[in-house]
């Protein structure tokens, strides 16, 4: 028996599962990591698991097909990336947005905006609900069945708003309407494969993409004190960030979030003025006798 053919006997419970090329070099790329970076990073977090071969990641990682790997490489690898492990397999990854979302078009076609915008989503989704485990017990009413996902709801189509490029466009320029995007007829249950299919037909303008990037990648950097637990976020100041990019929706807002109290601020500063000469009315009149 070959020494490789024993190797393979030694493992029973580990398996081969799918994995998919693009969606690897995708959460690679977003790291900003080559192969030898993630193979360096997977034994520092698991020496266990013995060397990691970077031609073997880099094989996985090539083309956009589906290949197959251990089931233990595979979660290993979904932990260092932070990336979903079904979704590294070539499965959907499930953004929890019930709404509208204005980047719909574009996720699809990017994996990377699809992990980005993903990540940053079910983060705020873990530190909306810990504020609301910390508030007063709502009581379950006709109009909200379900006391605090009104404000989830809304929170994360604010978010993804304020992350949009178009719906900043829409707002600080005036001019011809954009054409509709194409993609966005594309139906929501269609299978991998058409999707597949679909971003050769549609391809996503990479400007946008870098754009929609930088805005996801700065929002989670604003509200990183916040989804690390160590700040509160202000309801009230993102309501009024929301009522910018989207000024309809201001009236539509459900009272669990119109009603909710503004954050607490200790030792608040007033910002010191923009203007740096005061104006003649504003100049104080000297001290003294006048002749």
């Amino acid at each position: 028996m070959s020494p490789r053919r024993r190797h393979r006997l030694k493992q029973p419970d580990d398996p081969l599962v799918l994995l998919h090329s693009g969606n690897l070099r995708a959460a690679m790329e977003l790291q900003g990591w080559t192969v030898t970076t993630l193979a360096r990073r997977l034994i520092e977090q698991f020496p266990r698991a013995g060397r990691e071969n970077p031609q073997t990641l880099h094989h996985l990682a090539q083309g956009e097909g589906i290949k197959r790997c251990r089931r233990s490489r595979r979660a290993h690898l979904a932990h260092v990336l932070q990336a979903p492990e079904a979704w590294l397999g070539g499965g959907d990854f499930i953004i929890p947005v019930v709404g509208y979302l204005p980047l719909a078009a574009e996720l699809w076609r990017s994996p990377r905006l699809t992990l980005a915008v993903g990540r940053l989503m079910q983060r705020c989704v873990t530190a909306c609900e810990r504020d609301l485990a910390k508030e007063p017990a709502r009581v379950a009413s006709a109009d909200v069945p379900a006391p605090g996902a009104d404000v989830v709801e809304v929170l994360l189509s604010t978010i993804g708003r304020l992350i949009s490029p178009r719906a900043w466009r829409r707002q600080l320029t005036v001019g011809p309407r954009v054409p509709r995007d194409p993609a966005t007829m594309v139906p929501l249950s269609a299978t991998a494969e058409e999707l597949e299919a679909e971003r050769r037909r549609f391809p996503l303008d990479p400007v946008l993409e870098t754009a929609a990037l930088a805005l996801s990648q700065a929002m989670e950097f604003a509200l990183e004190p916040w989804l690390n637990g160590h700040a509160t976020l202000n309801y009230e100041r993102l309501r009024d960030l929301q009522a910018v990019v989207s000024p309809a929706t201001e009236a539509s807002l459900p009272n669990s979030w119109v009603a909710r109290q503004p954050a607490r601020r200790q030792g608040r500063v007033d910002p010191p003025s923009i203007a740096t000469e005061p104006t003649k009315s504003q100049r104080p009149k000297p001290k003294g006798r006048h002749t």
